[in-house]
């Protein structure tokens, strides 16, 4: 990993927020060194179809509905400032070429890609994840979630120039659980909701956030933006084209290369795997032991027109297995618990019910923490 020296800036900052001093002895880091993963031999173009069990109530992704089938899409799947390499686990970047720990384990200094563009061409800043916080903070846009993480969470981003700012944790955490939270924090569009028509309470967040911006879709630092919206029926994502910004990263490079995304609406599974049989969908998840086992060995995959694959795309997922409420009465004792836990008969379960396609972990995190997962 290559680490840098760059000397101190100083700039106003935006937002009525005062002018702050970068330091001077911060130790630069990159990380240009890891693997590609994206193949060369895929080629570019075509539209990937797939489908949605229902139309989603809105294009937001923050407030009421907004945890629809499209958030991976419109928020989950965009860049963050530094994320782990999928294979060595290294820090790379994302939005930020650089990044530096201040060593209070709380405060991360991060440089943006000077080339990173939201879709309609603007660019990315600073002023992006300053604003980002005061969004999330904002009671208008109805997210309690949201309010209590980016208050107990994320105790400022100050701004040193357009492309240098800092994030600064509200309690110290060691230095990987820092970089990896303040880094994989996404930026929101502060030209695109600037000067909002209605704001009483004066935070720079519209009133009416909610019903405002219901079908309005903000633009993305992401590869695909929404490009086409018919209401019930489908959603299109249109490829931002060979100048997003995004191939200026090495670790971007042949990678989203279909020109479209289509999302139709198929109310019924059994139905869309029937669409997808008949070659209007162009993939089907088979994630259940019943589909893998039993649905899938019909005459079009027995002839080889339709290939089943099987591969790990992401780290184990935890959270699974039962959860005991130790407030109630019998089950705040220790002995009962451990009774039904000995009573439970996972294993047979795995064997049994799930065909032996899922396994048991050492522990219940799942992934993303480190060492202990």
């Amino acid at each position: 990993m290559k680490r840098i020296i760059l000397a101190s800036t100083l700039s106003a900052l935006s937002f009525g927020v005062m002018s702050a001093t970068l330091p001077t002895d911060l130790n630069w880091q990159t990380n240009w060194d890891e693997p590609q993963y994206g193949s060369p031999e895929a080629k570019r173009g075509g539209t990937y179809r797939t489908f949605m069990s229902s139309f989603p109530q809105t294009l937001r992704s923050v407030g009421p509905d907004a945890n629809s089938g499209l958030r991976s899409f419109i928020l989950d799947e965009t860049p963050g400032l530094v994320v782990r390499h999928p294979d060595t686990l290294e820090f790379i970047p994302e939005l930020a070429n650089e990044w530096a720990l201040a060593g209070d384990n709380k405060t991360v200094y991060f440089k943006l890609n000077p080339q990173a563009k939201w879709s309609d061409g603007k660019p990315v800043t600073a002023d992006d994840f300053v604003f980002m916080l005061k969004f999330y903070r904002s009671k208008d846009i109805l997210e309690p979630w949201y309010n209590d993480y980016y208050n107990k969470t994320v105790a400022d981003v100050i701004k040193f120039d357009d492309h240098t700012f800092a994030v600064k944790a509200a309690k110290e955490l060691n230095p990987e659980e820092l970089l990896l939270r303040m880094g994989a924090l996404r930026p929101r569009p502060a030209h695109f909701y600037a000067n909002p028509k209605k704001d009483e309470n004066g935070d720079g967040i519209h009133d009416d956030f909610v019903r405002y911006y219901n079908f309005k879709s903000e633009p993305t630092t992401s590869a695909y933006y929404l490009a086409d919206v018919k209401k019930g029926k489908s959603v299109t994502f249109k490829h931002v084209g060979e100048d997003w910004w995004g191939y200026t990263n090495k670790y971007y490079e042949n990678r989203y290369n279909v020109d479209k995304i289509r999302i139709t609406v198929i109310r019924d599974s059994d139905i869309a795997m029937k669409h997808f049989e008949k070659g209007k969908l162009d993939a089907f998840g088979l994630v259940l032991p019943s589909l893998w086992h039993d649905k899938s060995n019909t005459a079009p995959y027995q002839k080889g027109y339709i290939e089943k694959f099987w591969g790990y795309n992401q780290y184990p997922v935890g959270a699974g297995g039962v959860w005991i409420n130790t407030a109630m009465p019998l089950l705040d004792d220790l002995n009962i618990r451990k009774g039904i836990t000995y009573a439970t008969d996972f294993d047979g379960m795995i064997e049994n019910v799930m065909r032996g396609d899922y396994s048991r972990k050492p522990n219940p995190t799942g992934f993303g923490h480190g060492k202990y997962t």
